[in-house]
């Protein structure tokens, strides 16, 4: 749905060159568009992970992986909320975000933002992926089960 309402009131889909001389104005409604997006993506990358975490719940019995689940979980959640803050406090006074005479001095490079945000969503999707296999290999199953079962929890990783 953003991208469509992007679509409609921003321009998005020409180019920017052509935007910056017809229709100043989509040029703004981009700018604020993207600080929804943001707040969009930030909890939409957590909610799924912390619903893949709440079903490893029902599986893991031993304290240790549990406890592990909720490490995970919590940071996640922080990672979702300090992404969320740092995009709103991206630029002082907030407005500079769409306006474009002081973008480049009142805001930071959301380029480096976006790359810090990066480091714990890949780091806590590698965990994801490891969490569960001490527990699938202790399994009192056959070699290809062990395997099959692998591979369902690993297809994460696609």
């Amino acid at each position: 749905v953003p991208g469509a309402v992007e679509v409609r009131v921003a321009g998005v889909g020409r180019h920017l060159s052509v935007l910056m001389t017809t229709d100043l104005n989509a040029v703004v409604n981009w700018a604020k568009c993207g600080y929804a997006i943001e707040q969009i993506y930030c909890f939409a990358v957590a909610f799924p992970k912390l619903s893949i975490l709440a079903s490893y719940l029902r599986i893991f019995v031993r304290r240790s992986d549990r406890i592990a689940c909720y490490v995970v979980g919590s940071i996640i959640c922080l990672a979702a909320v300090a992404g969320s803050i740092a995009s709103l406090c991206a630029c002082r006074p907030f407005s500079a975000r769409w306006d474009l005479a002081r973008y480049s001095v009142n805001c930071f490079d959301p380029v480096k933002l976006w790359w810090a945000m990066s480091v714990p969503n890949i780091t806590t999707d590698v965990v994801m992926l490891i969490l569960p296999m001490p527990v699938v290999w202790k399994l009192q199953i056959s070699w290809n089960q062990k395997i099959a079962l692998t591979g369902v929890f690993l297809m994460g990783s696609l």
